[in-house]
């Protein structure tokens, strides 16, 4: 008998300490610095996955960018490119060649 009432008194000291206003107000306290970080967390992830789509974007831009000016390299290399750009950016002709100019009123 002795050791259920000894059993009984340290679950009503348990109980008065975890129903106590200051452990209740402490496990508050702990529950919302807990739930501030996770939301911290959720909103530092959803801008860095916005900002990884957004550099993925570049990536594909800056790929198309490089293909087009690999492509102009090869042009230029070749003498009909070199020949085509200067003509087009001097507005220059060979000796035996005539040039028409059209002018639209």
């Amino acid at each position: 008998m002795r050791e259920f009432q000894a059993r009984k008194k340290r679950k009503k000291i348990v109980d008065s300490f975890i129903y106590s206003w200051w452990f209740l107000a402490l496990l508050y306290i702990v529950g919302f610095l807990f739930l501030s970080g996770v939301v911290r967390i959720y909103t530092n992830h959803r801008g860095v996955s916005k900002e990884k789509a957004e550099l993925e974007e570049k990536i594909k831009t800056l790929g198309k960018d490089k293909l087009r000016l690999e492509n102009d390299l090869s042009r230029l290399k070749s003498d009909y490119g070199k020949d085509f750009e200067i003509r087009r950016k001097l507005d220059v002709q060979k000796p035996d060649e005539k040039v028409i100019k059209i002018i639209e009123n």
